[in-house]
């Protein structure tokens, strides 16, 4: 991972710039000289997407910088699933049990790094047709039945003898990760198409060859505004380059799509899954990290 400067050090280097009360849109994909700002949000093939009452912003992250890779390397826009990701590098991995192991809790985790949800994508490919709404309701029912039997699982394991070498949530979650049973509970979350998608995912991965990811740690964080300039140097200087960029704070991840000056400060736009527009300096200043995607040199 790429470390920063301190804020302190990178002040000197932020440059006046004129107020911009409308920044146009960029029409095409790659650098773009924006002296007043930028406006990347042309690169994604729809409009926002919402991730419901589900912890998916990590998905939802993932899926919004590929397709704004893909369209900057090809030219043109394809749809990535948000649903695929999630299933596949979340619902069916051990992670999702973190809680119930540790503390007994009956829930699912659904958060995620979104470090490891890009590095998977970029590996294994995404699925491009499965819908995050058809996802969805099939996922609720999964979501309230599982809590049911976890709750269940967690009171067997209290009646047992405390000297019995037996833990009842972690067999649970062994049976839960047999392979038999992912493909069970794979083939439920995505409608029988397990097959279909995998040929999807595989065809996306070969289009993501040669593209690259990169994460800035930030240093200084949860400070005041005044900190909130070391995260937006490295933010504007990507989207001056012609890049969105996802952006970690504390319990949440989105994407920035581009920014407009107000006096001397930036102001960025976003494309949230949970519904955020914009974020200022204070905004900023919670940063935890940024990721960025480096598509190849298109030929």
């Amino acid at each position: 991972m790429t470390r920063i400067l301190p804020a302190i050090l990178l002040l000197a280097l932020i440059p006046g710039r004129p107020h911009a009360e409308d920044v146009p849109a960029i029409e095409e994909a790659g650098p773009v000289a924006a002296p007043n700002g930028a406006d990347h949000s042309n690169q994604f093939p729809d409009g926002e997407r919402s991730q419901r009452n589900v912890g998916s912003c990590h998905a939802f992250t993932t899926v919004a910088l590929l397709e704004a890779a893909y369209y900057r390397h090809y030219g043109k826009h394809k749809r990535f699933s948000e649903a695929d990701v999630f299933v596949q590098n979340t619902l069916l991995t051990p992670d999702v049990y973190e809680t119930f192991l540790e503390k007994g809790k009956p829930k699912l985790d659904e958060g995620k790094i979104t470090k490891k949800d890009l590095e998977y994508a970029l590996a294994h490919g995404v699925a491009s047709s499965f819908a995050y709404k058809d996802f969805l309701k099939r996922y609720r029912r999964y979501r309230k039945a599982e809590r049911t039997t976890l709750k269940t699982v967690k009171a067997a394991g209290a009646q047992e003898d405390e000297e019995e070498d037996y833990d009842p949530r972690a067999d649970w979650v062994r049976l839960q990760q047999d392979p038999a049973a992912r493909r069970i509970l794979e083939a439920y979350l995505n409608g029988n198409r397990t097959g279909e998608l995998a040929r999807e995912r595989e065809e996306n991965r070969r289009a993501f060859e040669g593209f690259k990811l990169e994460v800035v740690e930030f240093e200084d964080f949860m400070g005041d505004a005044s900190w909130g300039w070391e995260q937006s140097l490295v933010v504007k200087d990507e989207l001056d380059a012609g890049r969105p960029v996802g952006f970690n704070v504390p319990g949440h991840v989105l994407v920035i799509t581009g920014y407009h000056m107000s006096g001397d400060e930036p102001i960025f736009q976003t494309r949230d899954s949970d519904g955020s527009e914009t974020l200022g300096l204070e905004d900023m200043a919670l940063g935890i990290r940024a990721y960025f995607i480096r598509e190849p040199a298109r030929k």
